[in-house]
C-alpha cells in the first residue's frame, strides 16, 4: 500500500526540471524526493493544520544533535495529541513578519550560537509582543545569546 503513495511523487520527480530556489517565504518550496526535486508554489507550512508550532534548531555553535533529535520527537508527540500543526526547520528565513504570523508558538530547541540576523531577531521580537508563545529548551538558554539583548534579557531573565 505504501508503493501507491511513493509512486505520484516519482512521478512529479521525473517531471521536474526546475532549478530549485533558496528555502524563503517567497520562494517556491522544493522536495527532495528519491534524489529528484519536486517544486510547488505552495510555502512550505501552508499545509501545517492551526494552532502550530515552530520547531526551530539552528545552531551556530555546540549542536545537541541527540537532545534535538529527542525534543523534536517529543514536540512533535504532544503536539499531535493537543491536535496542534508544527512545522520544523534549521532555517532562520522563516523569521519575518509574514512566515512568523502563522504560528502560536515558537520553540528554541537546542539553538546556540548567533542563529538569526538583527532583522529575524526583530521580527521573533514584535511577533513575540503580540502575546505569542515561546519555549527555550537547554542549548538555547546558553551564553551564545548575549548580543540579542531581548532574547537575552526579556526571554532568559
Amino acid at each position: 500500500m505504501k508503493l501507491l503513495y511513493v509512486l505520484p511523487f516519482v512521478f512529479l520527480a521525473a517531471c521536474s526540471s526546475q532549478v530549485p530556489e533558496p528555502l524563503v517565504s517567497d520562494a517556491k518550496a522544493t522536495v527532495n524526493v528519491i534524489g529528484e526535486l519536486v517544486t510547488t508554489t505552495s510555502r512550505y507550512y501552508d499545509f501545517v493544520p492551526t494552532p502550530s508550532i515552530l520547531i526551530f534548531s539552528e545552531t551556530r555553535d555546540w549542536r545537541h544533535e541527540e537532545g534535538i533529535a529527542g525534543a523534536t520527537l517529543a514536540i512533535m508527540k504532544a503536539a499531535k495529541e493537543m491536535e496542534h500543526g508544527y512545522f520544523t526547520t534549521e532555517h532562520s528565513g522563516i523569521f519575518n513578519d509574514k512566515d512568523l504570523a502563522r504560528f502560536d508558538v515558537v520553540v528554541f530547541n537546542n539553538m546556540t550560537g548567533d542563529s538569526l540576523t538583527q532583522d529575524e531577531e526583530a521580527a521573533f521580537a514584535r511577533w513575540q509582543s503580540k502575546g505569542n508563545g515561546s519555549v527555550l529548551i537547554h542549548g538555547a538558554g546558553d551564553a551564545s545569546h548575549q548580543d540579542w539583548d531581548f532574547y537575552h534579557n526579556q526571554l532568559l531573565g
